[in-house]
């Protein structure tokens, strides 16, 4: 999988892996209210970063992509279909490697550009790996 950092510098999976595993212990604990944030966060700072790429004039296209954007909808929005990748994916004793690449994967489609923002990663797994597969995919 071919990923982007937020300097649009290709970045090693394996090694984005590793450092956040290394790194898991130490993370606070997330709530979804903060999953939310930075996914919406994260959307924009793709916007921004994309921009460049494809605008003749960036600071124009990021204005108008800003200008009716609602962050707490896109929060709600972006979580909601992360959870439901996960939980599509994952078992009850999927590791967290397995839960990082899910992650990782359904981010690369939903933030624009494919921009991969290392702590948004991380808040995710930490917040997965605490509530637990059954709280984060009930039974309906």
């Amino acid at each position: 999988m071919y990923l982007l950092n937020e300097q649009l510098q290709p970045i090693n999976a394996e090694n984005l892996k590793a450092e956040i595993l290394a790194e898991i212990e130490n993370q606070s604990a997330v709530t979804e209210a903060e999953v939310e944030a930075d996914l919406a966060k994260g959307y924009l700072t793709g916007i921004a970063v994309s921009a460049k790429m494809i605008s003749r004039t960036p600071d124009l296209f990021e204005a108008a992509s800003k200008a009716n954007f609602s962050p707490q909808l896109a929060g709600s929005n972006l979580w909601e279909k992360v959870r439901l990748h996960l939980c599509r994916i994952l078992k009850k004793d999927s590791s967290a490697s397995e839960i990082m690449d899910a992650i990782i994967e359904v981010l690369s489609s939903l933030i624009p550009g494919g921009v991969i923002i290392k702590i948004i990663v991380k808040k995710i797994l930490k917040y997965v790996l605490d509530m637990g597969y059954d709280r984060l995919c009930p039974i309906a």
